[in-house]
């Protein structure tokens, strides 16, 4: 039998570490997503033993967060809560994520700093084979990958794959709807099912106007068993029907034994009236009496008292056209699936950006269409800062489409055309509906689609005019309230489309980019203090790009996971003549390459011999592979051109030769670099 979720989440955290700061954020963050969240709110948790409500709530809850801090293994409530949750993913497929403020996953695999203090002081008072216990469930956790560092853009990364795991479902159908047909069927509960249609939400509705007999046929059984969440239309005359008191209660069930979610519609009664089963509720039951086995009533009859007291809605006193918005708004949080984009791991910096544009978006404007140009050099982020606001935002629209690499697709094998039918295909959810043959068709297609939706569209990667004029070509082409972002590498462009605000994306500030890089490069926030100048020379040398920092990092963590492998194997005679050769390269490389010519980005003579004579063939594949990550400086200006109209034409689309060659001994000096840090390890 499956297991019910009360909850989502729940979270594991010693409070004097975050309760007031990062706790508090990171409930707030998920609370607004619609994520179900169990967190104790009292101030000290004294004793020993976990209360009983605690260890019901771990088990039915789907994820744990545990937080481990500096005081975690201090107390002997969070070890024993760490227990019971690792017994749950053991026995019941709990699903663990770590986090690990202010202390590194070593320090709690090997109970290191803090977490060796409080166990040896455990051990004190409490039995050896308890203490034990509590080494094994921190030393599993600590081992569980992926976890989550604290860096900045954490609590958008932790959302995103939070939602992904909630999402993870076979689900048939979104909503289930119940409901009496002769009270709503052609007013209330029709034009509710149509807005949850236009949301793209999977709804079953039994469209039949008379539900004849006694017992719910297996279709609709199945129906209730498929969705995820189940709307009770509980009107007047619901309860005199038995085919709706069956269906309510094959609901209930489903709650009871899977994670299914019921949301209540009191549609002109109260929801006092089916708890305690008064007016017409309570004559339609004393009628079924008569009918029916007293063991059968009573099922009805806890069946809806428990719906009674769940939160929901009532019809009175409000418009009905508002209502329907706000109930649509609440479930497509709930359902919508999370879109399939992929987001890097390790955000950095990305919170400051992402404030930026959504004041500039302004989303709870429901009227305004506005549009969003995002311009900057290639790996500098863009592609990344429409992603976030994208995953954080697509499911408060009525539809989404967010079309990649445009400028890639339309060299490559696609056209237009293909594009154009790529944003299609996911506003409408059905590739089979596009049809058309030239770019003209497809305009007006997109046109005729979206004029009358609220939609977010992302359009990645745009480098031509017509391809905007295509795919976007007027504001009057989406409906009010649409959002649409354009990020290209052509300022230029977005002010001759005459967008609405344009942002510029710039590398990462130092700090920044040192905690990106070290991520990549050693799996901690910062280096350590024999790899500090290292680190540095090359966050100088990156501009702030993350994507060259990823590259760099990601293949310095390469060769050094691969040095010690050697060591290790005892294969490590061309490791060795590698070192030698860190050995011959002067201590001051770096310092050398920092005081290159600026102007003219070429790095000083002597190091520029240094790299072409000691690169080896092997590492030049890693030359190539970092040379294309392009890296092109806006803030860079040519003195030596003489007109600003020469200026203007080259720097728009061409990357300088002095700035290829300074590019690829910049590759060159990290590979320099990776042997340098083997020469101080």
């Amino acid at each position: 039998m499956a297991t019910s979720h009360t909850y989502d989440v729940f979270l594991s955290f010693k409070g004097v570490d975050s309760r007031n700061n990062f706790m508090g954020h990171l409930y707030d963050n998920m609370k607004k997503r619609g994520i179900r969240i169990f967190m104790d709110e009292s101030n000290l948790k004294n004793g020993i033993a976990i209360a009983p409500i605690l260890a019901k709530a771990i088990e039915e809850s789907k994820l744990s967060l545990i937080v481990f801090s500096k005081n975690y293994a201090f107390s002997i409530w969070c070890l024993n809560e760490l227990e019971k949750i690792v017994e749950c993913m053991n026995s019941r497929n709990h699903i663990i994520k770590p986090i690990f403020l202010d202390v590194n996953p070593s320090e709690v695999r090997h109970q290191k700093e803090n977490f060796g203090k409080a166990l040896a002081k455990h051990e004190q008072k409490s039995n050896i084979q308890k203490v034990q216990g509590w080494k094994t469930a921190l030393t599993k956790e600590a081992d569980t990958v992926p976890y989550w560092p604290v860096l900045a853009g954490f609590y958008l990364q932790c959302l995103f794959e939070l939602q992904a795991t909630m999402a993870m479902s076979s689900n048939t159908y979104d909503v289930f709807l119940s409901f009496k047909g002769e009270d709503t069927l052609k007013t209330f509960t029709s034009h509710l099912y149509n807005s949850l249609k236009k949301m793209k939400i999977r709804t079953f509705m039994d469209e039949r106007e008379l539900k004849k007999g006694e017992e719910i046929p297996p279709t609709l059984a199945k129906a209730i068993e498929e969705s995820r969440l189940s709307i009770v239309v509980i009107s007047k005359n619901y309860a005199f029907s038995a085919w709706c008191l069956n269906e309510l209660k094959k609901i209930v069930e489903c709650k009871n034994t899977k994670d299914h979610i019921i949301k209540p519609i009191f549609f002109e009664v109260t929801p006092s009236e089916a708890r305690d089963q008064k007016a017409t509720i309570g004559k339609a039951l004393a009628k079924h009496k008569q009918n029916f086995s007293m063991e059968k009533v009573q099922e009805w009859r806890k069946a809806l008292h428990q719906v009674a007291n769940l939160s929901g809605w009532t019809t009175t006193d409000r418009n009905q056209s508002d209502l329907i918005e706000e109930i649509v708004k609440h479930i497509n949080i709930r359902v919508k699936r999370v879109p399939v984009i992929s987001i890097p791991e390790h955000l950095v910096g990305i919170d400051a950006h992402l404030s930026k544009i959504e004041s500039h978006l302004d989303i709870k404007n429901p009227n305004e269409v506005r549009m969003l140009g995002i311009y900057g050099p290639q790996g500098v982020g863009k592609s990344t800062l429409a992603k976030v606001f994208y995953y954080k935002h697509f499911s408060e629209f009525e539809c989404s489409s967010y079309v990649e690499c445009i400028s890639e697709r339309i060299k490559g094998k696609y056209e237009i055309v293909e594009v154009q039918k790529v944003l299609l295909s996911e506003i409408l959810g059905d590739s089979s509906l596009i049809a058309w043959y030239n770019r003209e068709e497809g305009a007006k297609m997109i046109e005729d689609v979206l004029s009358s939706k609220r939609v977010l569209l992302v359009l990645d990667d745009v480098d031509d005019e017509q391809q905007l004029e295509k795919l976007a070509g007027g504001f009057h082409w989406f409906g009010p309230g649409s959002r649409i972002i354009v990020t290209t590498k052509k300022a230029k462009l977005l002010h001759n489309y005459k967008v609405h605000f344009t942002y510029e994306m710039k590398g990462l500030n130092p700090a920044e980019a040192v905690q990106l890089f070290s991520w990549h490069a050693f799996k901690r926030n910062e280096p350590d203090q024999c790899s500090r100048e290292l680190t540095n020379a090359i966050v100088t040398y990156t501009k702030g790009i993350p994507s060259v920092l990823v590259k760099l990092g990601t293949d310095l963590f390469s060769e050094r996971m691969s040095y010690r492998q050697s060591e290790v194997d005892g294969e490590n005679k061309q490791v060795g003549l590698k070192c030698n050769l860190a050995r011959n390269m002067p201590k001051e490389m770096f310092k050398q390459g920092r005081q290159c010519n600026v102007e003219t980005r070429r790095l000083g003579t002597s190091l520029e011999q240094n790299l072409r004579e000691n690169m080896e063939p092997l590492d030049m594949k890693v030359q190539k592979e970092c040379f294309e990550v392009e890296r092109e400086d806006d803030d860079f200006k040519h003195k030596q051109l003489e007109t600003d109209e020469v200026y203007e034409e080259e720097s728009e689309d061409l990357v300088t030769f002095p700035g290829i060659m300074a590019l690829l001994f910049q590759a060159s000096a990290f590979i320099i670099s990776v042997l340098v840090i083997f020469y101080f390890r």
